[in-house]
């Protein structure tokens, strides 16, 4: 009797086992949220100005590293079974810089002039752009991808400045925030370990006006809605 119970439980377990191997189906109409992580490099992304606080500061801008590590969230929906439009949130972790230094200047009468600055920023990228897919008929499980976007990043942080030696009204701190827009495309791979599960991996290269050219590494896990 007592095993008679578990036979609904087993013909359970083996469904849901056999639909968890099934090979992915492409299909308009669906929709996918995928979990980012990835690592930034390159470009002046995280970068902080005097002249952002403090118009009337000597101009100085002050690069925070930006080689830093980021998270996401991208939510996409499926226009064919292999053209994909996207949104994408990402905090891209920003940096600190501390230093002083000294100049001599010579003219009109000699003088030392000390600045100390101490800098943090961060990023967030707020992205929309279009992915396709590319199946392979050898491999139904990896699919190769390209995708092109456009991204509008928002950097914030604090900034404190102290010039010694100088005239008044060079010594202030704040909060500033800049906006820059960019181009981005790359490619990738995804790899199905259902057809709803899988991961992906890509490489992302961003251009900016102001903030020149940074790429980006990274790894999502993704969920396909029916």
């Amino acid at each position: 009797m007592n095993r008679i119970r578990y036979i609904p439980l087993t013909v359970c377990l083996i469904a849901i086992t056999a639909h968890a191997q099934s090979v992915p189906v492409l299909r308009a109409g669906e929709l996918e949220a995928t979990a980012l992580g990835g690592f930034n490099t390159g470009g002046s992304l995280s970068s902080v100005t005097t002249t952002a606080i403090n118009s009337s500061a000597i101009p100085l801008q002050v690069v925070t590293p930006s080689s830093n590590g980021s998270i996401g969230l991208r939510i996409t929906g499926n226009v064919t079974s292999t053209f994909l439009v996207t949104i994408e949130w990402t905090y891209i972790a920003g940096g600190r810089i501390q230093f002083t230094q000294d100049y001599f200047l010579a003219e009109p009468t000699p003088t030392t002039l000390r600045t100390s600055v101490d800098a943090d920023a961060s990023t967030m990228d707020f992205n929309g752009g279009v992915e396709l897919l590319v199946p392979v008929k050898r491999s139904k499980r990896v699919i190769p991808f390209g995708f092109l976007g456009g991204s509008a990043l928002r950097s914030a942080g604090d900034l404190t400045y102290a010039a010694i030696g100088s005239a008044p009204g060079n010594s202030f701190s704040g909060r500033f925030r800049t906006y820059h827009a960019a181009v981005d495309g790359g490619a990738g791979l995804r790899y199905y370990f259902n057809e709803r599960v899988g991961v992906r991996v890509e490489g992302r290269v961003y251009k900016t006006r102001d903030l020149g050219v940074f790429g980006r590494l990274g790894l999502g896990i993704f969920y396909r809605f029916r």
